[in-house]
């Protein structure tokens, strides 16, 4: 009887709020929902133990039962971060389908947002200060994902293991993910040890994988 009472909610939900859930991979924000029209006591009752809606991050929800995606997870990201948020590291070199992707415990979405904001990392999101915003960003509002470069970089900063390094860097320049002269900006802008790795890269080429364009 509650799950019948639920889906009918939500077909009753503003239309606009149902296109954005739609786009968003069924997540949304708490500001979305209220500027779609529903109240913050209809937010409530959506949220209400073995309610339609859970909480992901702060004032970031699902709107579907189940376990969230990987996709749902860099959803809620961006909207916890706002709207200058851009994922990097892990998440966006799945994006740019590489194929040395090092994995560490507890695998976070990670985030960069300008060092002006004030945003602390929770749950399954590291956020990341910087005063160096990547220059350009991939993919629609929902998923904007760091330069193939600035992911590789990112993540170089945060890994301790050199085979891992030079894996992903090899990776990155072989495979025509990106160019020596962006990864080694990009290194050089954090001050990342692995720049010396770019050499063996240009030495050693191996025939590319596809990927996206």
């Amino acid at each position: 009887m509650s799950v019948n009472r639920d889906i009918l909610l939500s077909m009753t939900d503003p239309l606009a709020l149902q296109k954005l859930i739609h786009q968003q991979d069924s997540v949304v924000s708490c500001a979305q929902a209220l500027q779609a029209g529903l109240s913050r006591h209809a937010i409530a009752y959506r949220l209400r133990d073995g309610g339609p809606w859970r909480t992901l991050l702060p004032g970031t929800y699902l709107a579907v039962p189940g376990v969230p995606t990987q996709a749902q997870q860099e959803t809620a990201a961006i909207l916890y971060g706002g709207p200058y948020a851009v994922i990097t590291a892990a998440a966006a070199l799945r994006f740019y389908q590489f194929g040395q992707v090092p994995q560490q415990a507890g695998d976070a979405v990670d985030i960069l947002i300008p060092a002006r904001f004030h945003r602390m990392g929770t749950g399954f999101v590291r956020v990341h200060r910087t005063w160096h915003m990547p220059a350009w960003a991939r993919g629609p509002a929902a998923h904007r994902y760091a330069s193939p470069a600035r992911a590789v970089a990112d993540k170089v900063r945060w890994l301790g293991d050199l085979r891992e390094v030079r894996a992903l860097v090899g990776d990155a320049v072989q495979n025509r993910h990106c160019t020596v002269a962006q990864l080694s900006d990009e290194l050089r802008v954090g001050g990342a040890a692995a720049e010396g790795h770019l050499g063996s890269s240009r030495r050693n080429p191996v025939r590319p994988r596809g990927r996206i364009a």
